[in-house]
C-alpha cells in the first residue's frame, strides 16, 4: 500500500524448519498413512511416531473434516469485520452420547515447550469461535498438536461469549490503530522468528 517492496530476507536456521512444516501439513491432508520410507525421503521421518500413536488413530476414526476453510463475521460498533482462514482438522462431535463438543485441531511441526502454546492463543480463539458460530454451539475445544516426539496435545475449551468478546476487543484495537495510524510495535523476537524484511527500519542492526 505504501509502495515499499519488502527487502530480501536473509535465511536463518528457522527457514528449513518452516519448509518442513509445509511438507508435514501436505502429508497430513491425505487420508492414508505414508510408509516410513516416504517420510524419511521427505525429511520428516520422526512423523512416524504420530501415525503410530493412539491419539492419531482416535482422531482418524472420528472422520475429521480436513483443511476446512472459513469466513467469520464480527460486528465492531458500526463496522462489519470479516476473519477468514483454514483449519487443519475439525471434529464435529459425537451424536450418540459422550462428548458432543466440537473440536478444532491445529498441527505444529515442533517440540512442545512450557508455555509455548500462549503464542497461538489468538489463532485458536478465532478457530474455536468460527466453529461455534458455524454450528450455533456454545462451547468448542481447540487443540494444538505438537508433532515432534514426544507428541504433546494442548487442549483448551472455549465459551462462545468469551471468545467473541476477545476477538471483538482485538478488532476494535486494530480499527483504532488504522484510524490513528499509530501501531504498537511487535517484540523483536517475534519479528526475528517470522524473518520480517523490514527489521532494519525498526531497529538498528548491531
Amino acid at each position: 500500500m505504501l509502495g515499499i517492496v519488502e527487502p530480501g530476507r536473509q535465511p536463518t536456521g528457522e527457514t528449513s524448519q518452516m519448509h518442513l512444516g509445509s511438507v508435514v501439513h501436505k502429508i497430513l491432508e491425505g487420508v492414508g498413512q505414508p510408509s516410513r520410507s516416504v517420510l524419511q525421503a521427505a525429511g520428516v521421518g520422526d512423523l512416524g511416531a504420530l501415525f503410530d500413536s493412539r491419539e492419531w488413530r482416535d482422531l482418524t476414526e472420528e472422520s475429521p473434516e480436513r483443511e476446512l476453510p472459513f469466513i467469520m463475521h464480527i460486528a465492531v460498533g458500526e463496522k462489519d469485520c470479516w476473519i477468514r482462514g483454514r483449519m487443519d482438522a475439525v471434529v464435529l462431535g459425537s451424536e450418540n452420547g459422550g462428548d458432543a463438543i466440537p473440536r478444532v485441531v491445529d498441527y505444529k511441526y515442533a517440540t512442545w515447550r512450557d508455555g509455548g502454546e500462549d503464542a497461538y492463543e489468538i489463532q485458536m480463539s478465532a478457530y474455536a469461535l468460527a466453529l461455534m458460530k458455524s454450528l450455533d454451539a456454545e462451547r468448542a475445544i481447540a487443540e494444538l498438536w505438537y508433532l515432534k516426539p514426544p507428541l504433546k496435545i494442548v487442549r483448551r475449551e472455549y465459551a462462545r461469549d468469551e471468545a467473541e468478546d476477545k476477538m471483538r476487543s482485538l478488532l476494535a484495537k486494530y480499527l483504532d490503530a488504522t484510524e490513528r495510524n499509530e501501531w504498537p510495535p511487535a517484540e523483536r523476537a517475534h519479528c526475528d522468528r517470522v524473518e520480517c524484511g523490514f527489521r532494519e527500519q525498526c531497529w538498528s542492526v548491531t
